[in-house]
């Protein structure tokens, strides 16, 4: 929703770099939560770490609800959610932004996931130290965050889409080959740096896909990200469980860079087709 709030107050023109603000927020969620729960999991115990979870949510939750007015939604707007769906899927260019979230997030947010526990078996890292090395892909984060103005203004969004699955292909393949775990912290750095390249894009298409439903377009979008994440980790346990974690750590660095400039060249396609000659 706070996507869509940017979708409809900031012109198109300044919007990523809007929507790479307001990543800052993500990533220092995402350091802390990595970093601390390494801490937890080593001094306490594991499972303490989903109940912290809980309770952040809940009371994420409850400043949510305390903000916002509650009702019943009548049989006449449920059927116009359904409308708004069937109008941004309608939509090419939405439909192919949609399918390479999913993919983003199937390789990405799989891989990374279980980095950790990689850096843990391999060379032996305690959690709360595999935690920190983890923290570094959300330091290739913040990274992109402060060099994205000059990003954003110096390259169009089709190059910028190819270079953030090329780092993130280079990325992965660090961590797979790297002999020493320090190699893996440059490699989760390489990491953070190019998905927030990549996602950011993406986000910025997802705001500009379907201006009359946006806030379904970008609900979509949201959802497109977790879905190939969940699909992504059903499929990643058995993968792990046959062939180990590099396996998993290989096809996502053959995959990303192939998703990200094939969809860059999709980009650059759009924009001659908007603005010829």
């Amino acid at each position: 929703m706070s996507m869509a709030m940017i979708g409809d107050t900031v012109p198109v023109e300044d919007r990523q770099q809007t929507l790479a603000n307001f990543l800052l927020a993500t990533i220092g969620g995402l350091i802390g939560g990595q970093w601390i729960s390494g801490l937890i999991a080593d001094f306490v115990h594991w499972r303490v770490v989903f109940g912290v979870l809980a309770i952040g949510s809940g009371l994420a939750a409850l400043l949510v609800h305390a903000q916002a007015s509650v009702r019943t939604v009548p049989v006449i707007e449920r059927c116009k959610h359904r409308a708004r769906f069937r109008t941004v899927l309608e939509v090419p260019q939405a439909r192919l932004v949609l399918a390479v979230t999913a993919i983003e997030g199937l390789f990405t947010l799989t891989g990374f996931a279980f980095v950790p526990a990689y850096l843990h078996n391999r060379f032996g890292l305690s959690l709360a130290t595999a935690g920190a090395v983890m923290a570094m892909y959300g330091v290739g984060g913040l990274a992109y965050v402060a060099l994205s103005r000059v990003l954003i203004r110096r390259l169009v969004p089709g190059v910028l889409s190819s270079l953030g699955g090329t780092l993130l292909g280079f990325a992965f393949a660090i961590v797979a080959i790297g002999p020493r775990w320090e190699w893996s912290a440059i490699g989760c750095f390489l990491g953070g740096f190019g998905f927030y390249t990549l996602h950011n894009t993406l986000q910025t298409r997802a705001t500009e896909m379907s201006p009359q439903a946006r806030g379904t377009a970008v609900g979509l979008f949201a959802a497109s990200l977790f879905l190939g994440q969940a699909v992504g980790m059903s499929v990643a346990a058995g993968v792990i469980g046959a062939f180990g974690e590099r396996t998993l750590f290989y096809a996502a660095a053959v995959v990303l860079p192939m998703l990200g400039m094939a969809f860059g060249r999709k980009l650059d396609t759009w924009a001659s087709i908007r603005c010829p000659g």
